[in-house]
Parts: C-alpha cells; sequence; structure tokens
C-alpha cells in the first residue's frame, strides 16, 4: 500500500511538473522592446499601458531595451516588420489570416539561445491594444512573477467593427456612482484593452419602475 501511494504521489508530482515547466514561459526577468512602425500616440500608450499593469500586478518594473539582450523578451511589433532588435518576426504565410485583418493581431512564444520571446503582433494600431489587453488576461501575474501559457497562443480578429457599452447614471445605480477620476479612466483603459471601440454614456434619468 505505501508503494502504490509513492507511484500515485511521484506520478502527480510529474505531471504537475511537465505542466509547469513545459507549457509555462518565464517572463519574469524580460524587457521590452518595441516597433518604430508602431504610430504615436498608441505607440506610448501601448509601453505606459503594459508597464503599469504589469507593475501593478507583479511590482516589476518592465524596461524598455533597443537592442537584443541576452534575456527574455517581450516585443510588440507592426505587421508589416520583417526583423526587429536582429530578430525576424514570426509571420505566417497564407490567405485571410486573422492577424492580418483590421484591428486582428497574433501573440506567439520563441525562443533565441534560451530566452524565452513573446511577440505580440498587431495588425494595426489597435490591434497592438487589443494584443497587450489579451496578454494582460491570460498570462499568470503574481508578485515577481510574469508567467505565459503556450496553450493562450492566439490569432484573432474582431467580428464586428462596432464593439462597445452603455454607461447612464441612474438612480438605481449602486456602485460605479461613487467612483473617483481614476477609477472612471481604469475602467476606459479595462474597456479599451477588451477590443472595445464604441462607449455610449446617458445622461440622468430616473430608472424605470419596476414591473
Amino acid at each position: 500500500m505505501n508503494l502504490l501511494r509513492k507511484i500515485y504521489g511521484l506520478a502527480f508530482l510529474l505531471a504537475v511538473s511537465l505542466n509547469t515547466f513545459g507549457q509555462n514561459k518565464d517572463f519574469s526577468r524580460a524587457v521590452l522592446a518595441v516597433s518604430e512602425n508602431i504610430p504615436d500616440p498608441v505607440r506610448s500608450t501601448a509601453i505606459r499601458t503594459l508597464q503599469e499593469e504589469i507593475s501593478q500586478r507583479t511590482n516589476i518594473q518592465l524596461k524598455i531595451s533597443n537592442k537584443y539582450e541576452k534575456l527574455p523578451l517581450i516585443i510588440l511589433a507592426a505587421k508589416n516588420d520583417d526583423e526587429l532588435f536582429g530578430l525576424k518576426v514570426p509571420h505566417r504565410t497564407g490567405e485571410n489570416l486573422p492577424e492580418s485583418k483590421s484591428e486582428g493581431f497574433r501573440i506567439v512564444c520563441d525562443n533565441k539561445q534560451g530566452n524565452n520571446i513573446l511577440w505580440l503582433i498587431g495588425a494595426d494600431a489597435r490591434g497592438v491594444i487589443f494584443a497587450i489587453g489579451e496578454f494582460l488576461r491570460t498570462a499568470s501575474l503574481s508578485k515577481n512573477k510574469i508567467l505565459f501559457d503556450i496553450k493562450n497562443e492566439i490569432a484573432t480578429a474582431p467580428l464586428y467593427p462596432l464593439r462597445g457599452h452603455q454607461l447612464g447614471y441612474r438612480n438605481t445605480a449602486n456602485s460605479w456612482d461613487a467612483w473617483t477620476v481614476d477609477q472612471f479612466e481604469n475602467t476606459f483603459a479595462n474597456w479599451l484593452c477588451l477590443e472595445q471601440t464604441v462607449l455610449r454614456i446617458f445622461l440622468f434619468r430616473m430608472a424605470s419602475p419596476a414591473r
């Protein structure tokens, strides 16, 4: 019985190890590299958003580099980039690829000389921002840790050009009517990263009575 328990225990540890080290890529020591082909002000906004959100979630200060270093890299790239910082951009060939469509993007892992590389490739400026939002939602972010599971690699594009939220002030509101300006700003930024293109704000009016 003790031998059987040991066998089950070893099997469990092996499964956990394979899942942890075989799928998750560690970017805790990564530096950020950003293509010059991403136009401003989107480029500067993308950098600030990624740095601030990473810092809030992990306490890691993501530094920017303009050359390849022997460290893990997170790279923001544009569709028309062929090479960045001495690294070939991992473009796919074929027709009707989602990452080539309007507002589309691709997130893919690579490796060079034992260093993990995470590519966030946008079809356009909005695609880059949406790629950042997808990364922040799917990465495992904890204190001093940035992990990305390769099962979360993705290539996608929106189905509809208009995607949004409505925000209306009502006498029945019980949460966001007490938000601060910073909370509003953070919410709008999160909506943007959630691939929203429309925000509709209603002025105050009394809610309809319950039926």
